[in-house]
């Protein structure tokens, strides 16, 4: 079970929306990313579609979705390291982009060779096969020490 209270400061900070399939996309990866990155959030992440996704963390962002209290949650403050490389991985904001990042580091803690990583982006969605944005993400991905 994830930690909603530092769930709403998230959703306050990011301001996520989940009323389009990119939106909730971006709300996965965004808390994957953020908990790879050291933020105990507390949400465990499962391989789907689109990448590493949690069941559960869709079903909070549902009930904090549209809640009042949730715009006017004083935040939790959040390690600034933390948050400053989350925002150096995110230059593009697209759920492809996302969605990247998530998988390649998802499929790496698996133990999986870059090569084998690539290969399996390719073959699970034809649309990340493009090699210079894997090598791009990648790299940003190796410059925050994920990687």
């Amino acid at each position: 079970m994830g930690n909603i209270n530092l769930l709403k400061s998230l959703w306050s900070k990011y301001e996520f929306k989940l009323d389009t399939l990119s939106n909730r996309i971006i709300f996965q990866k965004t808390i994957y990313l953020l908990q790879e990155l050291g933020l105990n959030i507390g949400y465990k992440f499962n391989w789907y579609i689109y990448g590493p996704y949690s069941s559960q963390l869709a079903s909070d962002g549902f009930e904090l979705e549209g809640k009042q209290e949730t715009k006017d949650f004083s935040p939790i403050r959040v390690k600034k390291s933390i948050t400053s490389k989350f925002d150096k991985l995110i230059d593009k904001n697209s759920s492809t982009w996302y969605e990247f990042l998530s998988s390649i580091l998802f499929l790496k803690n698996k133990k999986e060779t870059k090569e084998k990583i690539f290969e399996q982006l390719t073959k699970h969605q034809s649309y990340l096969g493009d090699y210079e944005t894997f090598e791009i993400a990648w790299k940003k991905l190796e410059v925050a020490g994920l990687i």
